[in-house]
């Protein structure tokens, strides 16, 4: 009886390993899965964000609020704090980096170093 039970115990015990090397696997693909979504996920609000910033910013390039022209020189430096973005109309907030493009006009319009890498992308293809 002793022989008999002990490879039962033996056979359980191989059985339990294998159960939990199949459940450990599939924990490891669902989590696999669940950060290549969450990637995805980042990827494409990231594309969305930049989409209709570009949108915004051609509709203001449309009405004039944002010049079409490039100035030979442009100034970038940390905000202080006060202001909105031109482009974004989101708070200049301190430490970021801030560019300042003069217009034809004489007035200085500021941008987050983002949203001027989109204006000069969005103003060339116009």
């Amino acid at each position: 009886m002793n022989a008999v039970a002990s490879d039962r115990r033996a056979l359980f015990r191989e059985n339990l390993k294998a159960a939990c090397f199949q459940h450990e696997a599939l924990v490891w693909l669902t989590s696999e899965y669940l950060a290549r979504s969450m990637s995805l996920q980042h990827d494409h609000q990231t594309q969305l964000a930049s989409f209709f910033l570009g949108r915004r910013i051609a509709e203001k390039l449309a009405h004039g609020r944002l010049p079409l022209k490039r100035a030979a020189i442009v100034r970038g430096g940390p905000s202080n704090g006060v202001g909105d973005c031109d482009a974004c109309d989101s708070p200049l907030y301190p430490r970021q980096l801030v560019m300042e493009v003069p217009t034809p006009q004489g007035a200085v319009v500021c941008l987050h170093a983002d949203c001027f890498v989109a204006w000069d992308d969005v103003r060339r293809r116009l």
